[in-house]
């Protein structure tokens, strides 16, 4: 995937019988560039992350790294944190006109029901990143 492929691109290819494996999925989100302002970034890597759980759960884990990168910038260092900011953030999104909401049903759906199984996968990243020199 090039820089600048569409968030509608990445989710096609993530959706079941689409063709492309989950690396190839893993790949492109990894490389997927929603905003360079952190909060941004991390509501719509969250949104896309659930959108793609939703079809493929196994790869909830291997995308969260890539979410919880921009979280870590604005501070964030608890998984419980990342759960309770995300929630904030997806009243906020769902205020906006339909178009630019990065969160669907969906995927609100998916994190509602799903997203505090990842506590632990969650931490382990933040610890992670608490743990480079400098931050």
């Amino acid at each position: 995937m090039t820089i600048g492929t569409s968030r509608s691109e990445l989710l096609a290819h993530a959706t079941i019988g689409s063709g492309f494996a989950d690396d190839v999925i893993v790949n492109e989100f990894e490389t997927y560039k929603v905003s360079y302002n952190a909060e941004a970034a991390f509501c719509g890597l969250l949104g896309a992350a659930c959108e793609i759980a939703i079809q493929r759960p196994q790869l909830m884990e291997r995308l969260l790294p890539t979410v919880i990168d921009p979280a870590h910038a604005m501070g964030i260092e608890s998984a419980e944190e990342l759960i309770e900011y995300a929630k904030i953030l997806i009243e906020l999104d769902a205020s906006k006109v339909t178009k630019y909401r990065q969160f669907s049903q969906g995927g609100i759906y998916y994190f509602h029901q799903f997203m505090s199984g990842h506590l632990a996968a969650i931490q382990r990243f933040l610890d992670t990143l608490n743990a480079l020199p400098g931050a």
